[in-house]
C-alpha cells in the first residue's frame, strides 16, 4: 500500500508512549454547563526509548534513522506493545488467522463505528488497532469494545470519516503515518551498549 519506511521489527523498547491527542477549548457557561469546541482533527503522538541495541538490532535502528533523511522524517509508526489483535497476541507477527486482506466496508462518524468484512471469524478486543488508507494517508483508529464474529460493527476511537466502500484495512502493526519532532537522541557512552530516543507526531495531509 505504501512505501513509507516502518518502525524495525521486532523494536526494542525501553519505555514508550503512544497516545491520541484531542485539540478542544473547554469553556465553562452558565448554569454549571461545559462547553467544548473541537479546534483540529484529533492525532496520534508517540515516544520511543530504545533498550540497549546489539548487533542487529543496533544496525537495523541506525538504518531506520539514517532513512528518515530522504523522506523529511515521515514513517509508519505503531504502538509496540500492540502490534497484533490481544486474542493473538501469543502468534508470530506474519500470522493471519482469521484470512487473508481483511476488510472495513463502511464508516459512521456518528455512531463512531466501523464495519468490518473477515474471511473467518475474528476476536477484535478493546484496545486494538486498526489502519487504512483513505483519502490521501494512513487513518488509525483504536478500538473501544470486544466483539467475535465475520462481520463486526466496533466502536472505535477518534470518529472516522462516514463512507460506504470497501477499503483494505490494517490489523498486524496497524500503523498511521507519522514525523519525527526535532532529532533522535543517542546515548552510546564507550562502556555500555547505545540507546536512542525520539518523539513523532502524526501527520494529516490537509485534503484527508
Amino acid at each position: 500500500m505504501t512505501s513509507l519506511l516502518e518502525l524495525p521489527q521486532p523494536f526494542p523498547i525501553r519505555a514508550h508512549k503512544f497516545d491520541l491527542n484531542n485539540v478542544q477549548d473547554v469553556t465553562p457557561v452558565e448554569g454549571g454547563f461545559i462547553q467544548t469546541i473541537q479546534r483540529a482533527q484529533p492525532f496520534w503522538s508517540a515516544y520511543y526509548e530504545s533498550a540497549p541495541l546489539r548487533g542487529d538490532r543496533y544496525n537495523s535502528m541506525v538504518a531506520f534513522l539514517d532513512g528518515l533523511e530522504g523522506s523529511s522524517g515521515s514513517f509508519l509508526a505503531y504502538d509496540p506493545r500492540r502490534p497484533m489483535p490481544y486474542a493473538y497476541r501469543h502468534l508470530p507477527i506474519g500470522s493471519t488467522p482469521w484470512g487473508n486482506d481483511p476488510d472495513v466496508v463502511a464508516g459512521s462518524f456518528t455512531s463512531s463505528t466501523l464495519v468490518f468484512n473477515f474471511d473467518s471469524p475474528i476476536t477484535l478486543t478493546k484496545g486494538d488497532y486498526v489502519s487504512f488508507i483513505y483519502g490521501t494517508g494512513w487513518r488509525l483508529f483504536r478500538i473501544r469494545e470486544t466483539v467475535t464474529g465475520n462481520a463486526p460493527t466496533v466502536k472505535v476511537s477518534p470518529r472516522p470519516p462516514d463512507f460506504n466502500s470497501s477499503i483494505d484495512c490494517r490489523l498486524v502493526r496497524a500503523c498511521c503515518e507519522m514525523k519525527m519532532i526535532g532529532k533522535p537522541e543517542w546515548d552510546d557512552a564507550v562502556d555500555t551498549l547505545p540507546t536512542v530516543k525520539f518523539k513523532a507526531s502524526q501527520f494529516i495531509a490537509k485534503s484527508v
